[in-house]
């Protein structure tokens, strides 16, 4: 559908402002060990503001829940990833999804097969995390997953270059089959080019979900 224009010569002040609206969009993420951060977080970003929290080590786990309801009651939205090979069943699985919705309020998580070489339990993939059911039945309305602009050797060296496309076109289909949210988030990058050429190739493929672009963050430089 086209839109009618109006207005040939728009006034400044109802331009877009791609800086402000990159700033109201943005996230941020912490880690489990990060709970005291809350509060600084609090002050800095808007109320409401997205903040992933990073599941590093699965010995984490009561840390990323602290968290959890910690950004909760400070007013900002806790988005736990949860990796498939820090996962042992079904039980731990559903254990977690428990305590991170009844008790921080989560409705959004990220979902990751895991860089970990070795899987602790029965899973190595995201899809089998998903296809649990859990998710549903604990009310989370928004699932994030996994996308590699510059890919991701430790999956296409076992099974090729097509698996990764080929993982996210099954995720999305789940998603849209279970009328969840979707999304795909990346790891940071440091230059456009690559994700730009990725993203028209997820549009060829069909992959319609919006793309979160990870940015690394600010650092000081070493003095040597």
């Amino acid at each position: 559908m086209n839109a009618p224009l109006v207005n040939l010569s728009p006034s400044p002040n109802l331009m877009p402002d791609p800086v402000k609206d990159f700033y109201r969009k943005l996230t941020v993420e912490i880690t489990g060990r990060q709970a005291d951060k809350a509060l600084l977080l609090a002050q800095r970003l808007a109320k409401g503001t997205q903040v992933f929290i990073a599941l590093i080590d699965p010995a984490d786990v009561d840390g990323q829940l602290q968290a959890a309801v910690a950004l909760h009651e400070a007013g900002l939205v806790p988005v736990p990833h949860i990796p498939a090979r820090f996962v042992r069943d079904a039980a731990d699985l559903e254990a977690r999804l428990s305590a991170l919705t009844s008790r921080a309020g989560v409705k959004q998580m990220l979902v990751l097969g895991g860089g970990a070489p070795h899987p602790i339990g029965k899973y190595d993939a995201a899809i089998q995390l998903l296809e649990t059911g859990l998710f549903q039945k604990h009310g989370v309305t928004r699932i994030g997953i996994a996308g590699h602009p510059e890919g991701n050797p430790d999956i296409t060296k076992v099974h090729g270059e097509p698996a990764l496309m080929a993982a996210l076109r099954l995720k999305q289909a789940w998603l849209g089959a279970n009328s969840i949210d979707g999304f795909i988030a990346t790891q940071f990058l440091f230059e456009a080019g690559p994700v730009a050429y990725w993203a028209d190739q997820l549009r060829h493929e069909g992959i319609e979900l919006p793309i979160h672009v990870g940015v690394a963050g600010r650092r000081r430089s070493k003095r040597w």
